[in-house]
């Protein structure tokens, strides 16, 4: 609504009510930080599982085999798969941040 050149926000009943004012926020919080930190905590959490569980087959296949017969591209995706892990592990240490400061 425009009053003397100005535009100012008129809230509904609704909009006014003390439910939807601390209902939403609650929403807000739990739909747009809560859940997907979950869901990147337990995927990262998986993902470590398999990292580990692959290095140490890795190791037990190769202990039988000569070191010059490896390949150095499993290394090279086991080093690119442990920095995207550090990489989410700093990004949920921010979030966490960020959320708690808000809080």
């Amino acid at each position: 609504m425009q009053r003397d050149g100005k535009w100012t926000q008129i809230d509904t009943d609704f909009g006014d009510s003390v439910a939807f004012r601390i209902g939403y926020g609650y929403i807000n919080q739990t739909l747009f930080t809560f859940l997907p930190l979950t869901v990147l905590v337990v995927f990262n959490a998986l993902l470590v599982r398999v990292v580990i569980k692959a290095a140490r087959d890795r190791q037990t296949m190769t202990s039988a085999v000569t070191s010059e017969m490896t390949s150095g591209s499993s290394g090279d995706q086991q080093r690119i798969t442990v920095m995207l892990i550090c990489v989410v592990i700093v990004f949920i240490v921010c979030q966490v941040s960020i959320s708690h400061s808000a809080l």
